[in-house]
């Protein structure tokens, strides 16, 4: 029996600590591989980039201890989640992943996820810290991905446990949620986020991502810091980031920056007790070969302008293009922004009209497909921005009124991937009816 047990303690391995953590723990604990969505989520009720009239409600509600079900609907990217995750960090603290039962209705939207995950977590009782008990919070996101039978279900639930919990349904479109879940909650409507509001988060996220420079560097010692340029660049970086307030979005020409970088490194070189280097051939070193996955953000004016609008409004939208765009390019300008996003460029889409208004239709029909095959555009697409094109014409508005509806009917059956040909045929014959009108119209 000793020699079984023996053998028992040798099989049974005592955990180790200094083993890293595997999975998606040690992916967050790397910052440079959050997505900026993440990253830059706002935390608190304060942070939320619009919607102030909401927000200010919401706030005055859980402040009140007042809160009610709630149904906040629009499109996405908009702050609709996360709004209530600042909700339920307000209301809880640093334990509310305790408290909140968050859900994607997308992928959970069967009856048995209400009868079961949600049942189970709205009767069992609060964890409560304070000296008076608390309601716990379930969060429905994509609600109305729900099935029919879901929402009936869900409705007799929220009733039942009302005094306990809290609902918060989000979704898109609030014609699929049932009238009857409807009147049991307090509905606030997201719209798209005006271009000021996306601008001006926009520029707070390259603010932020243009001074991150690794910190480990900092804790090298002074003989080894002069020959490490992780130390070097961060001590730029930290005094230009303090003492100007548009460097990031300049062009990247460093030598602009030639007192700014000499003073910085004579000051970090004094600090240190070392002597000064040859500061030319350092800082030619620095600005040569940077370290892969250290870049300057470096963003135009004309590409932020274009990343806000292809954005439509949607914040999450911006950043996405915006890291995208970093990464697959030294400079975010507005060249890139389209030529990452696959959107056509402006210029693209007036010369497409110049051609659909006066070319032939053979003519207009090679030229566009051509553009396509070279440039990798969607006919769909071109279509939206054609149609947006489409108001900033002078011509008759009954003329208008149907070339805007066989557009319509076009991108409808894009939308069903209809032969790309025979739409853009389409396309081209609209035009010129609409041209035709136009000359009648004229004399």
């Amino acid at each position: 029996m000793a020699d079984a047990s023996a053998l028992m303690e040798i099989d049974e391995d005592a955990p180790d600590s200094s083993r890293p953590n595997k999975g998606k723990i040690a992916l967050a604990s790397d910052p440079k591989s959050v997505p900026w969505v993440e990253k830059y989520r706002p935390q608190s009720l304060a942070d939320v980039a619009a919607h102030r009239d909401i927000i200010d409600t919401i706030d005055r509600l859980t402040s009140e201890n007042r809160l009610p079900h709630l149904l906040l609907y629009g499109p996405p990217g908009t702050g609709k989640t996360s709004t209530i995750l600042a909700v339920a960090r307000k209301l809880y603290g640093m334990q509310y992943k305790n408290m909140i039962l968050e859900l994607n209705a997308s992928d959970d939207r069967g009856i048995d996820v209400v009868r079961q995950q949600i049942q189970d977590f709205a009767s069992a009782r609060s964890l409560s810290f304070g000296p008076k008990s608390t309601v716990k919070l379930v969060l429905l996101d994509e609600a109305d991905a729900m099935t029919k039978d879901a929402q009936f279900a869900l409705r007799r639930v929220i009733e039942k446990h009302t005094k306990s919990t809290r609902f918060a349904l989000i979704c898109n479109h609030v014609n699929k949620i049932i009238p009857a879940l409807q009147s049991r909650c307090t509905r606030f409507r997201f719209a798209p986020l005006d271009s000021s509001n996306i601008r001006e988060r926009t520029e707070h996220v390259i603010k932020a991502e243009g001074a991150s420079v690794p910190v480990g560097c900092m804790l090298l010692d002074p003989e080894e810091r002069l020959c490490d340029r992780f130390y070097w660049i961060q001590c730029f970086v930290f005094f230009a980031f303090t003492h100007t307030d548009s460097w990031v979005f300049a062009a990247p020409t460093y030598y602009h920056y030639w007192s700014v970088i000499s003073y910085a490194i004579e000051e970090a070189a004094t600090s240190i007790c070392l002597p000064k280097p040859n500061l030319e051939s350092f800082i030619l070193m620095i600005f040569k070969d940077l370290p892969k996955g250290l870049r300057w953000l470096d963003v135009t004016e004309s590409g932020l302008t274009a990343l806000v609008r292809l954005s439509s409004g949607d914040m999450r939208k911006a950043l996405n293009i915006l890291q995208s765009t970093h990464m697959a390019s030294p400079h975010v300008t507005d060249e890139a922004v389209y030529l990452c996003t696959g959107n056509p460029m402006p210029k693209d889409i007036e010369q497409i009209a110049y051609w659909l208004l006066n070319e032939s239709f053979t003519a207009a029909f090679r030229y566009i497909s051509d553009v396509k095959m070279r440039k990798g555009l969607a006919l769909i697409d071109i279509v939206r921005e054609i149609t947006m094109f489409v108001f900033k014409i002078k011509m008759p508005s009954d003329i208008r009124v149907k070339l805007i509806n066989d557009l319509a009917d076009i991108e409808y059956r894009l939308c069903f991937a209809c032969n790309d040909k025979l739409q853009l045929g389409s396309l081209i014959s609209t035009f010129t009816n609409a041209r035709c009108a136009l000359v009648a119209a004229a004399k």
